[in-house]
């Protein structure tokens, strides 16, 4: 019983943080260990459309404004490119991708993918943070102290 308790953790600790992030929660600390870039950023504009390759389909691609990079070095904005998304009257709908709304800021975790950046734990990698105290989610300054040890890396 031991034996195959091990085995299993063993295999799910070799599993990429993306295959793990849509069955369990994954903390910021993990999700900034993991990403090759960590950014507050706000969108500014997006685009849906349709894709060819071994992943076609329907795409959306976000483009934020870089307000600070935390890990990794930024341009002063970043293309981020999320699976699914509506076009042409059709939606395309993929779990645990999030949403990226215009003039909202976030705290993201991204990995690069060729040319694209990516989430790297689906929706938990995009916690939208406070650009002004009323509102509802946690501050920046909150946001970068759940980051923990993987700050001073």
């Amino acid at each position: 019983m031991l034996a195959s308790r091990l085995a299993l953790m063993a295999a799910l600790l070799s599993l990429p943080i993306r295959a793990l992030a849509a069955e369990m929660a994954v903390s910021p600390e993990q999700m900034c260990l993991h990403a090759d870039l960590v950014v507050i950023a706000e969108g500014t504009s997006s685009e849906t459309l349709w894709t060819e390759g071994p992943r076609g389909g329907i795409e959306t691609r976000v483009w934020l404004a870089v307000h600070e990079a935390v890990r990794g070095t930024a341009p002063p904005a970043v293309e981020v490119v999320l699976p699914g998304g509506e076009r042409g009257g059709v939606r395309h709908w993929v779990e645990d991708v999030p949403v990226l709304g215009l003039d909202r800021t976030y705290l993201l975790f991204l990995s690069r993918d060729g040319e694209a950046w990516r989430t790297v734990a689906g929706q938990q990698a995009a916690i939208l943070v406070q650009r002004h105290p009323k509102e509802p989610w946690p501050s920046v300054e909150e946001a970068l102290g759940s980051l923990g040890a993987c700050l001073g890396r």
